[in-house]
Parts: C-alpha cells; sequence; structure tokens
C-alpha cells in the first residue's frame, strides 16, 4: 500500500516539476524495498547511498526484479559526470567491483516508438548536446538523453555477491 501511495505521489510530483519530491519518494521506495521487502543487495544499497552524496542527486532507487542489477538515480544534469565518476569509483575501491552507468531523460512511458523519427533526430547538425545517447533495454524499454535540466542515471552492477 505505501509502494502504491508513493507512486501516486511521484505522478503528482512529476506533474508539478517538483523533483525534490519525486526523489524523495524514489529514496523511500527504495528503503522500503532493501527493509520491508528484502529484495535488494548490499551492492545496491551501497550505489544508492553513494549517489544520495552527490551534490545534484534528488533520489535513488533499485530497479528491476531485485536481488541485485540496477539502480536508478534522478539527478541534475550539471552533475552527471560527478555523480558517475563517484559511483565507479568507490565501487570499484571500496568494493572492488565494476558498474556501468548510462544516462538517460524520463520518459512518459512504454508505447509505440517510430525509429525513423528517432534516427531524423539524432542525425540534427550542430546540435549534439541535444540527443545523445540511445539506450535499449532487451525489455522493450527504450529511453533517449536529451538536452533537460533532469536526467535519469542507470548504473548496472557488473558483479554482485548474489549468484
Amino acid at each position: 500500500i505505501s509502494e502504491d501511495q508513493r507512486t501516486l505521489a511521484a505522478v503528482e510530483a512529476l506533474k508539478e516539476k517538483d523533483y525534490k519530491k519525486v526523489g524523495e519518494l524514489m529514496t523511500e521506495s527504495h528503503r522500503s524495498l532493501q527493509h520491508d521487502y528484502e529484495v535488494s543487495c548490499p551492492e545496491l544499497d551501497f550505489l544508492v547511498d553513494v549517489a544520495l552524496t552527490v551534490p545534484g542527486v534528488y533520489g535513488s532507487r533499485i530497479t528491476g526484479g531485485g536481488f541485485g542489477g540496477c539502480s536508478v538515480t534522478l539527478v541534475e544534469r550539471h552533475a552527471v559526470k560527478d555523480l558517475e565518476e563517484e559511483l565507479k569509483k568507490r565501487y570499484r575501491t571500496e568494493l572492488r567491483l565494476s558498474c556501468d552507468c548510462y544516462e538517460c531523460l524520463p520518459e512518459e512511458g512504454s508505447g509505440a516508438l517510430d525509429l525513423s523519427y528517432h534516427h531524423r533526430m539524432q542525425a540534427v547538425p550542430g546540435e549534439p548536446d541535444e540527443f545523445t545517447k540511445w539506450v535499449h533495454w532487451g525489455a522493450g524499454i527504450t529511453l533517449a538523453a536529451a538536452a533537460t535540466g533532469v536526467v535519469v542515471l542507470m548504473v548496472m552492477m557488473r558483479n554482485s555477491s548474489r549468484k
């Protein structure tokens, strides 16, 4: 029930562009998955905790099926590089593991995607920052990173204590 309430509150906060509130709700969701449902793992908890120390981060949480995999972090565009560097550095030095980071634009959700339209958008000369990366996830989710004040950083663990 608390996750449903957080989701509904996040919808309203997103409508208002209240990214601070969205971030708080994301982090509350992670803590619930971590403590109430016990579907997180130490490596994901570490990624979330480190992300929350970086200025410009609004919130972070586990994503996917749990027990390892990915975290998703809502962060101001200007702080993405610092966040990536901090996550990779501390994950490597403190856990002796590696992770990959993918910058994505928050989207409206799943639906039909006209790839010819997206290829045209990527090919616009002189606008390298406007449409920078496309990430396709096997589950059928396609996210694009565009010049905006807020981005989503997906962090995928390469190694985990969970087998």
